[in-house]
Formats: C-alpha cells, structure tokens, sequence
C-alpha cells in the first residue's frame, strides 16, 4: 500500500537519518546491526478500549498526537471501530481528521473480506477467536501540502505502517 507524502524530502530525511544512525551504531560496537535491532528497547503509546475488548501498542511518537473515538461500526460488516484522529497543535485552525480505524470484524465476515478482489478495506492485526481485528489507513494526507499539520500527520501515519500496533485482547 502507497501512502502519499506531503514531503518527499521529509520520507527521504526520515529514511537516510535511520540508515545513518544503524551505520554509526554498527561502527561503534561490535555488535552486529541485526543483534543490535532486536537490544534496542522499543518504547510504545499503549492504548485500551474497554468496549472493543482489546489493547493496542502504536509507536512512541503517536503519544500525544490523537484522540480515539469508540463506536459500533458496520462498515464491510464490521461490529465495532476505534477511530484514531489527529489531534492539530493548540491553536490550529485545521478540522481533525482520521490517521487510522481499528476495526473489529467476525471471522466468517473477514474471510469474506479478504477474498474478494482489489484494494482491501483493512489489514489484519489479529484473529482472536472469532474477532479479526484490522487496520484502515487514509488513502492520503487530507492537510495542506507544507503545511505543519501535513508533515506531523505524514509521521505519524508511516509510523504505523513501519511498525503496526501491536493489538492484544483485553
């Protein structure tokens, strides 16, 4: 799945900064990059909706950065949905909008799902019993390009397609 970038150059620092912190860290120890990656301690915005029964790990810098929204939900036969919006910096007059819907589907309704053909509505998190609980990303950035609104949301969302929550059942 594609995800436009407001700022090409932003996806291009972002990408040469990781590669040239992982080359550093390989050149000051002796360890190798593939141990080094899985020492480094991974810091998490642990998040839990009662309601939907489930808990969900995004990536750090999502801390802050959103609101969740709980409601049932019938969208392709889902029975329930967490909509995490954008939160703009105080003072900004820009509308919030949705970086991502966890969904909760039962299982003979995703497996009808995911064997139909083109574009998927979501990807699978998940399968607990007979909940599948899956990922919706937007198909853009809904903010101004250049904007401060644009590039935070940019982050936040490659940040969840780099590292998917991690869901677990409550």
């Amino acid at each position: 799945m594609r995800i436009p970038v407001a700022h090409p150059l932003l996806a291009c620092l972002l990408a040469v900064a990781v590669g040239a912190c992982a080359d550093k860290a390989a050149q000051e120890t002796d360890i190798t990059p593939a141990i080094a990656a899985t020492a480094t301690p991974v810091a998490f915005e642990h998040f839990e909706s009662q309601r939907g029964k489930f808990a969900a790990d995004f990536p750090i810098i999502w801390k802050g950065g959103y609101r969740a929204i709980e409601h049932p939900d019938s969208l392709a036969g889902a029975r329930y949905g967490v909509e995490f919006v954008f939160k703009p910096e105080p003072g900004s007059k820009v509308d919030p909008q949705t970086l991502a819907v966890i969904r909760i589907f039962p299982r003979a309704t995703w497996e009808k799902i995911a064997g139909q053909p083109g574009a998927p509505i979501a990807v699978k998190l998940l399968a607990n019993g007979e909940d599948v609980f899956a990922i919706s990303l937007p198909r853009g950035n809904p903010y101004k390009p250049g904007t401060a609104e644009a590039a935070r949301f940019d982050v936040l969302v490659l940040a969840i397609v780099a590292n998917p929550p991690k869901i677990s059942p409550l």
